[in-house]
This record gives structure tokens, C-alpha cells and sequence, in this order.
């Protein structure tokens, strides 16, 4: 009755695909959160496993098998359960209730141990497209990490930056086509540049910022365009 809901039987298998056939990949086994002497992986965060009869224990089993949703209780007693309980709103949208047991959204959270750059590089170029690939039809995989969003916009940036250099080649003509004068061009632009590693310094040393968001970066191109308009005060 609600085509914007993925806790109903048609869609929760598919999440139930998605999280098993990750967690039997090779790669996934190698970087995930072990359990304190083990060496099993610790099992993802999600609430998909109580709709099934595998439970949490079809992970263990690989590759993944089949499984098949719960008769008893019906799926909609478990949802009315979670509802009542409230432990498990934290993955489902805010306006999950008894009296609207529906959701557009189901979270599952993955564990990966520490920080590497072959991590970084499992997640970017092996996670990050095969969970994506997941998507079909009105079913849509989504994924947020702190590594991943910044490989994003590291690409982001290095594409717009191949355009930024072309941009600020033209601007330079341009400038000193302009004002006729060489060294007040050199001397114009030389000030902007230089104006990225001072407000670097300010930034990290006299404000004590440890981290610099890669969004940052986005700003040198707000201050070429800044920085020529002065040159002509």
C-alpha cells in the first residue's frame, strides 16, 4: 500500500542479499571488525536478520545462501514490536511508529577495523561500486563513510581543478591584456597565490583547525575571481 516503503516483502529481501552476499566477498573478510579472538567478523549492524529464519547466523554461512522470510510471527507483529520497543528506530526515518509502521529507508551498519590506505582504497574502489551496483528499480543503495566522501570529492576536485588551471590561464591573459603591464599581472597573481598557503597557516596554526575539509580547497576558485577584481582598485 505505501511504494515508498522498504519494510514490506518484496524489498526487505533484496536488503537481506545485499548484506549477505557482502559479507561472504573475500575482500570484506579482510578489513572487517574482528571479534576479540575469533577472527570472525563482527556481524553488521541491521535490523534486516529478525524478518528472517537464517537470522544473524546465514552470515557465518558462505557463500550466502537462500532465506526465506518468518511466517510467525507476520511481518507485521515484528514491525509493531520494534515500534513498541524503539530500539531499533535508529535505522529506520524518524517517523517510524506503531501508528505508521513505514520507512523509505533501512540502515545497516558496517564494521571495518582501523585506518589504512588499503582500506581507504577497499572501500572507494571495490565497496563503494559494488554496494552501488546493488541498485535496481525503485530499490536504491546508498553509502556514507567519512574515507569515501572525501575520495568523492577529491574527484570532484581534481576534475574541476583540470578546468580551474585552463580558467586561470585565460584570467591571466586576460588581466594583463587589460592593464598592458607584465609585471603588474605577475605581481597581481603572485598575491593570490600566495594568499592559499597563508591562509592555510592561519587556518591550521593560529586557530588550532587540525583538520582541513577537502570542501575548503572550493574556495581558491572564489579567490582567483576575488583577487583579479583587485587588481584593478
Amino acid at each position: 500500500s505505501n511504494p515508498g516503503n522498504i519494510l514490506t516483502e518484496n524489498a526487505l529481501p533484496l536488503v537481506r542479499a545485499v548484506e549477505a552476499n557482502l559479507q561472504c566477498t573475500s575482500a570484506y573478510t579482510t578489513y572487517c571488525f574482528k571479534e576479540g579472538g575469533t577472527g570472525s567478523c563482527r556481524s553488521m549492524a541491521s535490523l534486516a536478520p529478525i524478518f528472517f529464519k537464517g537470522g544473524p547466523s546465514l552470515f557465518s554461512r558462505c557463500p550466502a545462501q537462500a532465506d526465506s522470510m518468518l511466517e510467525t510471527p507476520p511481518l507485521e507483529s515484528i514491525l509493531d514490536a520494534i515500534a513498541q520497543d524503539g530500539a531499533g528506530t535508529g535505522f529506520v526515518e524518524t517517523q517510524f511508529s506503531v501508528d505508521d509502521p513505514a520507512s523509505r529507508v533501512l540502515v545497516t551498519h558496517l564494521l571495518f577495523r582501523g585506518a589504512s590506505s588499503r582500506l581507504t582504497s577497499y572501500l572507494t574502489k571495490e565497496l563503494l561500486p559494488n554496494l552501488l551496483g546493488e541498485s535496481k528499480g525503485n530499490f536504491r543503495v546508498s553509502v556514507w563513510n567519512q574515507e569515501i566522501a572525501d575520495y568523492s570529492i577529491l574527484e570532484a576536485l581534481a576534475s574541476d581543478a583540470r578546468l580551474a588551471a585552463a580558467g586561470f590561464a585565460v584570467v591571466v591573459l586576460l588581466v594583463g591584456f587589460a592593464t598592458r603591464s607584465a609585471l603588474l599581472t605577475l605581481a597581481a597573481f603572485l598575491c593570490i597565490l600566495l594568499s592559499f598557503p597563508l591562509s592555510y597557516w592561519c587556518y591550521t596554526v593560529l586557530l588550532g583547525v587540525a583538520r582541513t575539509p577537502l570542501l575548503n580547497f572550493f574556495g581558491a576558485f572564489v579567490i582567483v575571481g576575488i583577487g583579479c577584481d583587485g587588481v584593478f582598485l
